[in-house]
């Protein structure tokens, strides 16, 4: 991976722990800085107080699943790169995350090196100054 100015900024979403702590585990080593949330609501508040270059959002969640966070994700960035991740083949849920424009959809169990690749292609991408 090509050295960055600056980390990326990722925020892991997923109301499972260790599945927080196996991504963490992942990405440790790659020039990023990780946030994580637990629920779409907590994710969406760390949203608002500050951008992130990449989320990773589980689908299947309490309280707030990752398609409503998605969906509030959009007003607030309509170009916000989003992993959506399942362990599930929701096909209707699946396809309502194709059209809201994901960047990828994430199997679970992870992939390492498809993990990894994800997060180069993203660290790749122009990003905009943060204030």
């Amino acid at each position: 991976m090509t050295e960055l100015s600056r980390p990326l900024r990722v925020l892991l979403v997923d109301d499972e722990q260790i599945v927080r702590t196996v991504l963490r585990r992942f990405l440790s080593g790659q020039n990023v800085r990780i946030s994580e949330a637990e629920n779409g609501a907590i994710a969406l508040e760390l949203a608002r107080a500050q951008p992130f270059d990449l989320y990773f959002v589980d689908v299947r969640m309490p309280v707030f699943d990752g398609i409503q966070f998605l969906q509030e994700l959009r007003k607030l960035d309509a170009q916000a790169e989003v992993v959506m991740m399942t362990g599930y083949a929701l096909d209707d849920v699946l396809e309502k995350a194709k059209k809201a424009g994901v960047c990828a959809i994430l199997q679970k169990p992870f992939d390492v090196a498809e993990i990894q690749a994800m997060v180069s292609a993203i660290a790749k991408k122009p990003r905009p100054p943060r204030h």
